[in-house]
């Protein structure tokens, strides 16, 4: 059987009552959320080489106020994800991944302009801790990684 995806289609707004405020029964156009209707198209299988070659790690610009400038963040490979959990590991009872070391790796990892040093990133644990969260949240989901879990094991190496 051939793998298909899904092109959404949009239906047009349609037409409602209107509320009776004043007690007269009219009709009027009212705007409604697109429905989404599911079609069907043929595509083929992809090569290695175009999985390999396809751009997918993603960059985005994002303005800090607090610090009146942007910054430049980029989603996470998996060899780095790897890479961040072995480090954070090390010295742990169980193997567990150390939560704070964890997001001082994505940080550095994840911000390249500016490049900040583990050195640069001791000094801003002492800013807000906002902006950092709204930071390490960004690149998240950049990564497309569930930041929730990353909530979840500070929580549990702290408890």
């Amino acid at each position: 059987m051939s793998e298909q995806y899904y092109e959404p289609a949009v239906v047009p707004a349609t037409f409602q009552p209107a509320p009776q405020q004043t007690g007269l029964d009219d009709a009027r156009p009212v705007q409604q959320e697109p429905v989404r209707q599911e079609t069907t198209k043929e595509v083929g299988y992809g090569t290695i080489d175009q999985i390999l070659a396809a751009p997918d790690i993603s960059t985005e610009d994002m303005y800090v106020p607090e610090w009146g400038c942007k910054i430049k963040l980029r989603g996470l490979t998996k060899a780095q994800q790897h890479a961040i959990r072995k480090e954070a590991s090390v010295g742990m009872k169980g193997g567990e991944p150390n939560p704070e070391k964890v997001e001082m790796l994505m940080f550095l990892s994840g911000v390249v302009e500016p490049q900040f040093g583990r050195e640069h990133y001791h000094q801003l644990m002492q800013k807000s801790t906002g902006v950092i969260d709204r930071i390490l949240q960004k690149l998240s989901a950049l990564s497309g990684v569930d930041a929730s879990a990353l909530e979840r094991a500070k929580a549990e190496f702290q408890g």
